[in-house]
């Protein structure tokens, strides 16, 4: 985002040390439930990053972006985020998949997140 020349929102900086933010801050998989995932592989980038570009009927003062870890896509937003026309999962909790060697779990922990302070900082 800074290299881009733009400036993030102060809460994506607070949210990254801890420090309480001023609204929630939404971390959407853009996965749907059921939908079939698979691990990126070594012709995928280990980190992508895109920032989100809306066309002319959506917000424009959306501040989101996308970061893709291992080939799992999350879209960090501080507001609600849809695709094709419906709401995407905040905040999930567990990623599984069987494989030969047995299921494979990923586990998200968000027990530690800051606070979301009412009024502004």
């Amino acid at each position: 985002m800074i290299i881009n020349g733009m400036s993030p929102d102060p809460d994506y900086i607070r949210y990254a040390f801890l420090n309480p933010v001023s609204k929630p801050i939404y971390f959407f998989f853009s996965g749907r439930v059921g939908e079939e995932i698979h691990f990126a592989d070594s012709r995928d980038a280990v980190v992508s990053y895109r920032q989100l570009i809306l066309n002319d009927e959506g917000q424009k003062d959306l501040d989101a972006f996308s970061i893709s870890l291992a080939g799992f896509q999350t879209v960090i937003s501080p507001q609600p985020v849809q695709k094709n026309g419906k709401e995407l999962i905040d905040r999930i909790n567990v990623l599984q998949q069987p494989t030969p060697l047995g299921m494979s779990r990923i586990i998200f922990d968000w027990s530690g997140e800051p606070d979301v302070l009412s009024g502004t900082l």
